[in-house]
C-alpha cells in the first residue's frame, strides 16, 4: 500500500533535508510505529504520505486514500462548528464537497462518534472543548473517512486512558480490515505492540519487526544516546511524556 525508494524531503525555504534516503515497503493490514525524537522526521514522513509534501528526490508511492491526523492542530475558538460538524468533515474527501450527505455518510459519522465516545458532546462547539475532547473529535473524523491508509501523528497527546484504549481497539480493527496504519510516537513500550517499527533520525535508522528494532544499539542511534535502562526497560529520556488530560 505504501513504498518509498530513496525519498528525501525538504520544506520550502529550508537549507537541508528534514528526512533523507527513505527506503520502505508497507503492505496491507500492517500497523507501523514511527519512532524517533523531536525533529527526527516523523511528522515530515506522515505529512508526505498525506500528500502535503512532495519528495525532493526519490519516489513515494501511496496506493489508497489517506486519513491524516497532524500534531498540534490550531483551533479558532470562534469558528461556528460543533463536534458533529467536525466529524462530518471527514466525509467531504469522498467526493462530497457539494450536495447532500447520503444515508451512508450519516451512518459513518454516527458510527465514528460512537467509536470515540463523543456522543455526549456531539452538539457542543468544537472551540469550547478541552484539548483531550478536541483530540477525540478529530480521531472520530479520521474514523469517518474510512480510508485505506491512516497516518496519526502523536494521536494520544492529551487524551485519557479510556480514549487511549479506544484508539488501541481502532488500530486493531483497522489492521483486521486490511488497512495500513502509521502512528508517530516517542513511546518505546507502545511501539512493541505494532507489527513493524520505523526508527527515524532524519533518515531511516532501522525498519522491521519490534524485536529487531527495539534493541539498545538501534535506539541509542535513533535517540542520539538519550536512552536509559529503568526497571529493566529501555526508556527514551529525551522526551517527557505529559500526563493525560
Amino acid at each position: 500500500m505504501l513504498s518509498a525508494r530513496g525519498a528525501s524531503f525538504r520544506y520550502p525555504g529550508a537549507g537541508e533535508d528534514a528526512l533523507s534516503g527513505v527506503e520502505l515497503t508497507i503492505g496491507v493490514g500492517s500497523a507501523v510505529a514511527v519512532l524517533g525524537p523531536n525533529g527526527s522526521g516523523k511528522s515530515t514522513l506522515l505529512s508526505a504520505i498525506a500528500g502535503t509534501l512532495e519528495p525532493r528526490r526519490g519516489e513515494l508511492a501511496v496506493n489508497g486514500r489517506v486519513a491524516y491526523l497532524p500534531q498540534g492542530i490550531e483551533v479558532d475558538r470562534d469558528f461556528p462548528v460543533d463536534v458533529r460538524d467536525v466529524v462530518r468533515m471527514g466525509r467531504w474527501g469522498r467526493g462530497r464537497w457539494f450536495g447532500r450527505f447520503s444515508a451512508d455518510d450519516d451512518a459513518a459519522v454516527a458510527a465514528a462518534i460512537s467509536a470515540l465516545g463523543v456522543d455526549s458532546i456531539a452538539g457542543r462547539r468544537f472551540g469550547e472543548l478541552s484539548g483531550g475532547q478536541r483530540q477525540r473529535a478529530l480521531l472520530a473524523q479520521v474514523v469517518a473517512q474510512d480510508a485505506e491508509i491512516i497516518a496519526l501523528d502523536e494521536p494520544l497527546t492529551g487524551v485519557d486512558r479510556p480514549t487511549a484504549a479506544r484508539v488501541g481497539e481502532l488500530i486493531g480493527r483497522w489492521r483486521r480490515d486490511g488497512r495500513c496504519v502509521l502512528v508517530a510516537t516517542h513511546d518505546l513500550a507502545a511501539a512493541a505492540d505494532y507489527d513493524l517499527v520505523l526508527a527515524l533520525n532524519r533518515r531511516v535508522v532501522a525498519f522491521g519487526p519490534p524485536q529487531e528494532v527495539l534493541v539498545e544499539p538501534t535506539l541509542q542511534e535513533t535517540f542520539d544516546g538519550a536512552i536509559a535502562t529503568i526497571g529493566g526497560r529501555l526508556v527514551d529520556t529525551s522526551h517527557r511524556h505529559p500526563g493525560a488530560a
